[in-house]
């Protein structure tokens, strides 16, 4: 199983794949993104509830499965996630599990909250110098990309 590292290395090789020679990032020149950039060598991947558009990257979920897809998506979870849990662990789990679906409207919530808590988002755009996007994430055309 690759490791965080090597999963990223080969995320990064994903722009090539497609065919995209360069990607550019807007920013203002106040922004400390730039000073973790190029004092740490970090890079800040904002949460979707960070961006300004509060209806970006914001996911529907849905629930639409029989029962017998319901248990077979319940025992594959639990197998994939607790590999080395007895049967009778796996039971339980899978009890835990069957009763969070029930309440789907809970479950749903707290899937959303748990994405929105723990995804990270970096944008870039294949284009230098759309006029909007300075416009927007450049600080009125004063900052950089």
């Amino acid at each position: 199983m690759p490791n965080r590292e090597e999963e990223i290395k080969e995320l990064l090789k994903t722009p090539e794949l497609c065919g995209i020679k360069k990607l550019y990032r807007y920013r203002s020149m106040e922004s400390q993104e730039l000073e973790g950039i190029f004092t740490r060598g970090e890079v800040y991947f904002p949460r979707p509830t960070d961006f300004n558009d509060p209806f970006e990257c914001r996911p529907r979920l849905t629930l639409h499965m029989s029962r017998l897809k319901m248990e077979s998506f319940l025992k594959g979870g639990v197998r994939k996630n607790y590999p080395y849990a007895n049967k009778k662990t796996r039971e339980g789990l899978i009890k835990i599990a069957r009763m969070r679906l029930m309440s789907p409207m809970e479950f749903i919530k707290s899937t959303y909250e748990g994405f929105l808590n723990t995804t990270g988002l970096y944008c870039l755009s294949e284009i230098n110098d759309d006029i909007l996007m300075w416009s927007h994430y450049s600080n009125g055309h004063r900052g950089c990309v």
